[in-house]
């Protein structure tokens, strides 16, 4: 009598394609900004791209071990797409806020808070959240070189300003605030802060939980 064994061939390649796209999930993101994605669809896509090759190996997976009886085949499965999808956002987590456009309009005029048109970041010199969000500005400038992009340092100091100018690409400016109180007050307190000013002089705000993705992509369409 012939003896079936399982072809366990037939699930090398997900496996490898699903390790292979969450430990490339970041590189992933960065090479879809590099083709032109938007931001949004540059964070999907790696999160997609995991789940379709987990899919594709809970599928074969049950091919591979068809003989078991029915619900111990669909239970394997469902073990499978729990246990690599939870593997998945482990590894790769969605923080609140980056997918946000929470965006509020602010009423005082660009000239009354010393902003130029663009996007401006108000920051703290020892603040952890402003430092973390270098990154995402130089990648702004870079994909939109046309864009005007600036940190506002409030009470700022010399070590401070060096500190963003040595991270930022140099067509970022790095200015410390003039009018203190009134940029505290739009930003209630939270840093980093965000301000846009569009062609029309009204001014945009999002706190930096709600300055996410769309937020992102809002900007690179208006400015």
């Amino acid at each position: 009598m012939e003896n079936h064994k399982p072809n366990y061939k037939k699930i090398i390649t997900p496996s490898i394609l699903v390790l292979s796209f969450m430990l490339m999930h970041r590189s992933i993101q960065l090479n879809s900004f590099d083709m032109g994605l938007s931001w949004t669809n540059s964070k999907i896509l790696p999160y997609g791209l995991t789940l379709i090759a987990i899919i594709i190996l809970a599928i074969q997976t049950g091919l591979v071990f068809q003989k078991l009886e029915k619900w111990k085949n669909h239970l394997l499965k469902t073990v499978i797409l729990l246990a690599l999808s939870g593997l998945s956002f482990a590894l790769n987590p969605i923080y609140e806020g980056d997918f946000s456009h929470e965006q509020q309009s602010i009423s005082k005029t660009p000239s009354e808070l010393s902003l130029n048109k663009g996007l401006t970041m108000l920051a703290l010199p020892n603040c952890r959240f402003c430092k973390e969000r270098i990154p995402t500005l130089n990648l702004l400038q870079n994909r939109n070189s046309n864009l005007q992009l600036q940190i506002i340092l409030l009470n700022s100091s010399e070590e401070a300003t060096q500190f963003y100018q040595n991270r930022l690409l140099p067509d970022i400016k790095v200015l410390t605030a003039q009018n203190t109180d009134d940029l505290a007050e739009i930003a209630m307190g939270k840093f980093p802060y965000f301000l846009f000013v569009d062609h029309n002089e009204q001014v945009f705000g999002w706190a930096n939980s709600g300055f996410g993705t769309i937020a992102l992509d809002w900007i690179e369409n208006k400015h």
